[in-house]
């Protein structure tokens, strides 16, 4: 018999693979911003330079993508090929991580094919730089981790899954370090309340992973730790252009999930200490507080381009699959009483499949450049 645990391994590698086809087509299909950037810094590192404040991608500081990169150009794949490639697998691998986690914390739904088939195909990983976009997926990463390790703290052992969550959160900031410590200094309070004196777990370890993914401070410490106000306040002089319209098209499944969600527990719907639903109500409070908050901060910014929202909006997006698998079954009950909630899943999912095409489709004719400045 195939135990929960094989089930998760086995998706964890075929998401991969499908996610790596996926992302290699895309990433070489559509243009890269600041490429050039990136490609150059990882050639300079190939060839035994170290990298320091004049260089652009310093401040990121991005390590968790760029020595893939440079991995890559020593091998002797041309460094814009290399930057694709190392964006292609990184992305897949947390894609695939954060499904293999949706089916250990709802393993009797398909919470991770809806995930997976959200993400997969996502061109909206295409909209952002490297580091913003591989900020975006490792903060989902985080919260899904937090997840984990607080059905585990109900089972008595939530010790490993928050050296898990600390690695994550060590590797979010050694790529975007602004993203980063809005992230780990807003979610440390409830880390705290939730996981009381097993907190130094998470704290130390991501005190740990981020020096080992981040090789700047090996070399030079100081000079690296300078550079950081320099990355969370450099835009401040860019002006941008107004993105509403673009913001409403770009998060429509956030938008819906936290609309959704909002309204169902008001009115008694959702009941997330009762139901079967793997957000827990401090969880689910803490985020959309610090989401609310973290889009009234950027959005007075003169320059607050979408990509800069896609860390806290994508992990709403793959959580308006759980508020749906739990609500349209007694919606649709009344009205086709033969359908089951394992039809009304698959339903989810077949919706999501056909408007993530269409997404596709229209983005083909679309100036990507535009929406990633």
């Amino acid at each position: 018999m195939i135990t929960n645990r094989t089930r998760g391994l086995l998706i964890l590698i075929s998401v991969f693979v499908v996610g790596f086809l996926v992302q290699t087509t895309l990433w070489f299909v559509f243009p890269v911003a600041d490429e050039e950037y990136w490609a150059t810094d990882a050639r300079k590192i190939a060839e035994g330079q170290m990298l320091g404040p004049a260089d652009v991608t310093y401040v990121h500081p991005g390590t968790t993508i760029l020595y893939p990169m440079t991995a890559l150009v020593s091998i002797g794949v041309e460094p814009g090929d290399a930057v694709r490639i190392a964006m292609a697998a990184f992305i897949a691998l947390c894609i695939a991580l954060a499904a293999a986690l949706a089916y250990q914390l709802w393993p009797a739904h398909l919470w991770w094919l809806a995930l997976a088939c959200i993400l997969l195909p996502d061109v909206r990983l295409l909209h952002g730089t490297p580091p913003s976009t591989a900020a975006a997926l490792l903060t989902l990463l985080f919260i899904l981790l937090l997840l984990y390790a607080k059905k585990r703290e109900g089972e008595g052992s939530s010790g490993r899954a928050l050296v898990y969550a600390g690695v994550c959160a060590g590797a979010l900031l050694a790529t975007r370090i602004d993203t980063g410590l809005f992230v780990l200094l807003s979610a440390l309070p409830v880390v705290l309340y939730i996981f009381k004196k097993q907190v130094y777990l998470f704290v130390l370890t991501t005190v740990c992973a981020f020096i080992v993914f981040n090789p700047h401070l090996w070399a030079e410490p100081f000079t690296y730790l300078a550079s950081i106000p320099r990355q969370i306040f450099s835009n401040t002089q860019l002006v941008g252009r107004k993105i509403l319209g673009m913001f409403l098209l770009t998060f429509p499944f956030a938008i819906l999930s936290i609309t959704i969600s909002i309204a169902a527990v008001r009115l008694r719907l959702l009941r997330l200490a009762t139901d079967d639903i793997p957000v827990p109500p401090i969880i689910y409070g803490w985020f959309l507080g610090m989401t609310l908050v973290f889009t009234a901060l950027l959005t007075p910014l003169s320059y607050h381009p979408v990509r800069y929202f896609l860390p806290f909006y994508l992990v709403w997006d793959i959580l308006l699959p759980v508020w749906l698998f739990v609500l349209a079954p007694r919606a649709l009950a009344v009205r086709v009483p033969r359908l089951t909630p394992r039809q009304c899943e698959w339903l989810v999912v077949a919706s999501i499949v056909v408007i993530m095409t269409i997404q596709i489709v229209l983005l083909a004719a679309t100036d990507v450049q535009s929406i990633i400045l």
